[in-house]
């Protein structure tokens, strides 16, 4: 009973804070289901991220392409969840494909209402994480 209360009590985005660690982020203003985002990272370092296909759709796949200069990468995550309900947490290691090209591939569970999303890029750079957060939105099913 108590779990059950605490799962509607308790923001998510906490939760994910509290189990991520220490982690640099900028928070970006770039529309994932238009273009490639590139960004500038709090330690510098440019990133290109992007989601294939463009629209995010649910329940189908989708492949997450990164490009990066000058990073020296321990691991890439792209972590997602919901912010306008409860879906859980969903986590996306990328792959070194060649210097400075990452990919990984995922899908977005389906849900009755118009969803709100925030994605999280991390990349573990050894000696810190340093990261972008996304919002997105898809339509219910």
């Amino acid at each position: 009973m108590l779990i059950a209360l605490a799962y509607f009590f308790v923001d998510m985005k906490d939760i994910y804070n509290f189990i991520s660690g220490e982690v640099k982020y900028i928070n970006s203003k770039c529309n994932l289901q238009k273009d490639i985002c590139k960004e500038v990272l709090s330690d510098g370092s440019e990133i290109a991220f992007s989601i294939t296909p463009e629209n995010i759709p649910i329940m189908r796949p989708l492949e997450f392409n990164l490009k990066t200069k000058n990073i020296n990468v321990n691991e890439i995550e792209f972590k997602i969840f919901g912010i306008n309900m409860g879906m859980g947490l969903y986590s996306f290691k990328l792959q070194k494909e060649s210097k400075g090209n990452y990919r990984g591939n995922g899908l977005i569970p389906s849900c009755v209402i118009d969803m709100k999303w925030e994605g999280n890029l991390i990349i573990d750079k050894n000696s810190e994480k340093v990261g972008v957060k996304f919002e997105f939105e898809t339509d219910g099913s």
